[in-house]
């Protein structure tokens, strides 16, 4: 178990690291495999200094990264949204995967305030392409591109986005708003969802039980 130093890093051998303290206008980068990564309670964040990298915690293996696991803190930007506009400095995304990742989990994240995507964990083809990638407990909100991006999506909320919200082959308790033209909610299976979308579909599923979609 590694501590990580707190103007960010490179991680490129598998383990359990953790974060000691909040980390400012610098990011993770994960260039391994069966590495678990613990942000401690603790804050990723950009406050105006330097330029920070395009993505808070990238995954950035070529061909996806497998057995990965972020747990339990926060992603923090200074993007804005105001009358169909974002706007504002900062991380572009706060997690996103490179390639096809396979056995991924991302669980007690929060993510705020970027311009492009909050969580994309996958950008195969819909409902075959993203491995088994999970994203549960989570919650996105003030992001440009997609919300929540996984294979599942599970207890997890993605607020004022302009893309999808949340796109999942299986979404279970989840609620997505899409401020744009997107979905509010897009899954193959929907269980106990709610999606709502200034544009489009609120939900749009093949099979959604207990579900409420609404759009303008």
């Amino acid at each position: 178990t590694c501590a990580l130093p707190i103007y960010g890093a490179v991680i490129t051998q598998p383990g359990s690291y953790y974060l000691t303290a909040n980390l400012n206008n610098s990011g993770i980068v994960i260039q391994a495999n069966g590495v678990t990564l613990d942000l401690n309670g603790f804050t990723i964040s950009y406050v105006g200094i330097g330029n920070p990298p395009s993505t808070a915690i990238y995954l950035a293996l070529a061909n996806g990264n497998t057995d990965i696991t972020i747990v339990n803190g926060h992603i923090v930007g200074n993007v804005t949204y105001n009358n169909g506009t974002f706007s504002g400095s900062g991380f572009i995304n706060g997690i996103k995967a490179n390639g096809q990742p396979v056995n991924i989990r991302v669980s007690g994240v929060s993510v705020s305030g970027c311009l492009g995507d909050g969580i994309n964990l996958g950008t195969g083809t819909f409902g075959s392409g993203f491995g088994p990638t999970v994203v549960e407990s989570s919650s996105v909100s003030t992001v440009g591109g997609y919300g929540i991006q996984a294979g599942r999506v599970l207890h997890s909320m993605a607020f004022q986005c302009g893309n999808n919200a949340i796109t999942a082959t299986i979404a279970s308790d989840c609620t997505g708003f899409c401020t744009g033209s997107a979905y509010g909610l897009q899954a193959i299976n929907a269980n106990n969802c709610y999606g709502y979308s200034l544009g489009s579909y609120g939900v749009n599923a093949s099979c959604a039980y207990n579900c409420y979609g609404q759009s303008s």
